[in-house]
């Protein structure tokens, strides 16, 4: 249901024969969208409205090449966007719809100019070569559909466009499922051992469990988020990063009320948040580097995670008094179920991000693969993964399409016959556009540790191969360095990719965009001739 309007079978089925995976259900989505606000506005979108948008097309193509036949143009625009004729007749069908509202919205067309303008003035801005800027408007002019589209879209549905209702995504970004699950391990731990759980032992776990999550993914600081977050959960890191300092805040505050709380039911319980707070400190306090963290030791993260969420939940339901347990070793049985069954959990949990894990050398119980798990479960990695290893080929498929623009567009760069110290300036301003457009998929792509590469595949190095073509067309023309290839990728890397790298440290501020000129001086010094 989207909009208690259903969508059938048949609707997905004809698009997703054609191109599997979010482009086409997003696609789908809009789709239904435009539909229905159409219809409520009372619009009829027929086969007249379509071939007058098919004309249009073929109008807008023929100025840029007048010479081929209508039909090649359309083949041709069908065979790069992989069109097929499901996808192309409701491109023709959103376009229509989208050209009617921009009619009856004004404001539309008056906010694409805009922001089209200014992106022309600030792609352009301290450069002197006529056929560059030439080049950055052709292409900010092209991408005026795109954002005349974003902007139809979101008047239609006043929010990004999402295939399940994503509301309540928040709730679990900060948290809160993780925390409901060990307010119910206490509350299953208190049943068992036949204990009454109060107001105060509640709110007490909440505050410890939710505190305690809260730093294992936000930190002290920006430069301390796991990178390893960005490649499993990349929606949940780039929430966490904008709204990190308020959560920080409330973080501390947790702890305190913690403190507080515990306190009013035994001071075994107020010295126990300190404990807990070096500990979490310990087990994820900072991105993994050359100090290992506790998380990152072999086996550990799991078992570290089952013995907190037990033994918070086992020190609240005694209210600090454990001596019980002592008097009574057959309770030890039940609170051993209990941290056998959290920690089978927390190696579930660990399954998506098994790949992230890897790739920063994080230990999970069952070592690099899922393999293990899968022996142990006595299931086949078939059963457990479908269609995608893991929800980690589905973000590597999303973002490595957008890099993949990122190089489309620079070997447009290379045949614009431009003077290899303004081209070299241009490469390098578009790098950073693209950084700060598309941080997310940039960092996962770009800036990922080279043991990446055979997962990510030839997107890893098609930057490289781009860059080496074009530094020896430079060489070839005498206007480079005759630097070995290797070595010039190197040293120009490095200080390119060193300044997204350091923003998202935290330790320079962005946008990347504003340190383009200052860069490219210096890359141009190290190669340019």
């Amino acid at each position: 249901m989207l909009n208690s309007t259903p969508i059938y079978q048949h609707q997905i089925w004809t698009t997703m024969s054609e191109l599997a995976g979010r482009q086409a259900l997003d696609e789908l989505i809009l789709t239904q969208l435009l539909d229905q606000h159409a219809q409520r506005a009372g619009w009829v979108v027929d086969e007249d409205n379509i071939q007058t948008e098919l004309d249009a097309l073929i109008a807008t193509l023929n100025q840029s090449t007048p010479s081929e036949s209508s039909a090649r143009l359309i083949e041709s625009v069908r065979e790069r966007r992989g069109l097929g004729p499901a996808r192309f007749n409701a491109l023709l069908r959103r376009n229509a719809i989208l050209r009617r509202m921009i009619v009856k919205s004004p404001e539309i067309p008056a906010l694409v100019e805009q922001e089209t303008q200014a992106a022309i003035e600030r792609s352009t801005e301290s450069v002197s070569d006529a056929r560059i800027i030439q080049l950055r408007k052709r292409a900010m002019l092209v991408a005026q559909q795109t954002l005349m589209e974003r902007k139809a879209r979101e008047l239609v549905s006043n929010a990004e466009v999402f295939i399940m209702d994503r509301s309540i995504n928040w709730f679990g970004h900060l948290a809160g499922w993780a925390t409901l699950y060990s307010i119910g391990v206490t509350l299953v731990l208190a049943a068992i051992l036949d204990r009454e759980v109060d107001p105060w032992s509640l709110a007490y776990v909440t505050l410890c469990a939710h505190a305690g999550y809260l730093l294992d993914r936000v930190k002290f600081r920006d430069q301390d988020l796991d990178p390893a977050d960005l490649m499993a959960e990349p929606e949940r890191h780039s929430y966490l990063r904008r709204q990190a300092w308020w959560i920080r805040w409330l973080m501390i505050m947790e702890w305190v009320a913690a403190i507080a709380v515990g306190a009013m039911i035994s001071p075994l319980l107020a010295g126990l948040v300190i404990v807990g707070v070096a500990a979490g400190i310990g087990y994820a306090g900072w991105k993994p580097g050359k100090i290992s963290r506790l998380k990152d030791l072999a086996g550990l993260k799991a078992l570290l995670v089952s013995g907190a969420v037990t033994g918070l939940a086992t020190f609240t339901v005694n209210r600090g008094e454990l001596v019980v347990l002592v008097e009574s070793p057959s309770m030890l049985w039940a609170i051993s179920g209990i941290g056998l069954i959290v920690f089978g959990d927390a190696v579930l949990c660990d399954l998506d991000d098994e790949s992230s894990d890897d790739a920063f050398r994080i230990d999970l119980v069952f070592g690099p693969t899922s393999a293990g798990l899968d022996r142990w479960a006595g299931v086949t990695e078939g059963a457990v993964y479908k269609h995608f290893g893991n929800k980690d080929d589905l973000i590597r498929e999303a973002y490595t399409a957008i890099v993949e623009e990122m190089a489309r567009d620079k070997q447009v760069l290379l045949k614009a016959d431009l003077p290899f110290r303004h081209a070299l300036k241009a490469w390098v301003k578009l790098t950073f556009e693209y950084f700060d457009g598309n941080r997310d998929a940039f960092t996962y792509v770009l800036l990922m540790p080279h043991q990446m590469a055979g997962k990510l595949g030839d997107i890893y190095n098609k930057q490289g191969d781009v860059f080496r073509l074009f530094l020896e067309q430079a060489q070839e023309r005498g206007e480079a360095k005759g630097i070995d290839l290797g070595l010039a990728y190197a040293l120009f890397t490095g200080v390119v990719l060193n300044i997204p790298r350091l923003i998202n440290e935290g330790v320079l501020e962005g946008p990347a965009l504003k340190y383009g000129d200052e860069i490219a001086e210096v890359v141009i010094g190290l190669l340019a001739v």
